[in-house]
């Protein structure tokens, strides 16, 4: 087998690999998964907002989890690891998925979009960009696209690189709900940003030459006050 296949088998694997775990774990706020295989066993990190609802009473949930992801995914030796996300509102996914359920469950998307828009700038972020497509207007109407966004948003060139997005769909009687987060974090620093700064004023001691002839420092003006 070739090297690209190789690689393609591996991606494929883990598509699935996630897939499972996400229809598994439910509504637990998941972000992420991470895996690393070593030489005997393969470490899976999960990273949600909710870690007691993977976990369960006694860890028997992720225990029943390690056991399938052995059996279905010839995994050796599987060692799940669940981490907390620390800031859920920054995190595309998350926020993705609670729009969605909040969509799923029948509330206006209009209230929806333009309360996770203002959730994810007020926990710090440069911009935020929720846009919704379908029948979001109801059943009976056309399909149609609505933008909700606020502060920073890079489209184009490099800076588009650090835009966290996510993608994902709610199911309702009307059709699929199209669901696009895009997020820009905090404490970044653009090409063309320009920053400017206070100039700070400096106390220079002037010198003068004494009667001796020697250079002596005299206290200038500012700094007799």
């Amino acid at each position: 087998m070739s090297v690209k296949k190789i690689f393609m088998e591996k991606g494929k694997n883990r598509m699935f690999i996630e897939r499972y775990v996400k229809s598994t774990l439910g509504k637990v706020g998941y972000s992420k998964m991470e895996i690393h295989k070593g030489s005997l066993s393969t470490r899976i990190i999960l990273n949600v907002e909710r870690p007691p609802l993977v976990i369960g009473h006694a860890g028997t949930k992720i225990n029943m989890l390690t056991e399938d992801l052995k059996e279905k995914f010839k995994m050796d030796d599987p060692n799940v690891d669940v981490q907390a996300v620390k800031e859920p509102y920054l995190d595309v996914n998350i926020m993705a998925e609670e729009i969605g359920d909040a969509i799923e469950r029948g509330d206006r998307y209009r209230i929806i979009a333009h309360r996770a828009v203002d959730a994810v700038m007020a926990h710090g972020a440069l911009g935020v960009e929720v846009k919704l497509s379908g029948k979001i207007k109801g059943k009976g109407e056309r399909g149609s696209t609505e933008k909700f966004r606020k502060g920073y948003m890079k489209k184009t060139g490099f800076p588009l690189t650090m835009v966290r997005h996510a993608k994902i769909q709610a199911r309702l009687k009307q059709g699929i709900i199209g669901i696009n987060v895009d997020i820009l974090p905090p404490d970044l620093k653009f090409p063309d940003q320009i920053i400017f700064r206070t100039p700070q004023k400096k106390n220079i001691p002037v010198l003068v030459q004494s009667a001796e002839k020697k250079l002596v420092p005299v206290q200038s003006a500012e700094n007799k006050k």
